[in-house]
């Protein structure tokens, strides 16, 4: 008996994964700046480094990735607790990367294999002109597992 419950055991803890967090940071990148009624070319590096939360399922964490979406600590921070404005979509196992998508089209993807990703923020096409972003923006990052 001692045997089958040291070897149960020993199953269970071996399937049971901890979560990952990383420390990341966003390279420079590239997007749009609405100027002079048009949209320009223009590279961003305004961004802040961020910490990513991957589940032992392998998907993205939502709150994390709320915070990595968001422009402003602030709202980042305020965010945090509004996990339904966020979809995380299940771990793709072909490409070993997982991803979320925001309410307003705003999305987060990395490869859980060399932990580079990027955040793509195209809400500046899409809102009404009093309330639009002026900009649009691909943003690169690297992480390191913590």
């Amino acid at each position: 008996m001692k045997r089958y419950l040291a070897l149960i055991l020993s199953l269970w803890v071996g399937t049971v994964q901890a979560q990952m967090t990383l420390a990341c940071q966003f390279m420079a990148g590239n997007g749009f700046i609405w100027k002079n009624e048009k949209w320009q070319p223009t590279m961003f590096n305004f961004r802040k480094p961020f910490f990513l939360t991957i589940r032992p399922d392998n998907q993205l964490e939502p709150k994390s990735a709320l915070v990595a979406m968001a422009l402003a600590p602030d709202t980042a921070e305020a965010m945090k607790s509004e996990t339904d404005l966020v979809h995380c979509f299940p771990h793709f196992k072909r490409t070993n990367s997982s991803a979320c998508a925001d309410y307003s089209g705003s999305s987060i993807t990395i490869s859980l294999a060399s932990l580079e990703g990027a955040v793509s923020l195209p809400a500046g096409a899409t809102q009404q002109s009093q309330t639009r972003r002026d900009t649009m923006s691909i943003s690169p990052f690297v992480c390191q597992k913590m």
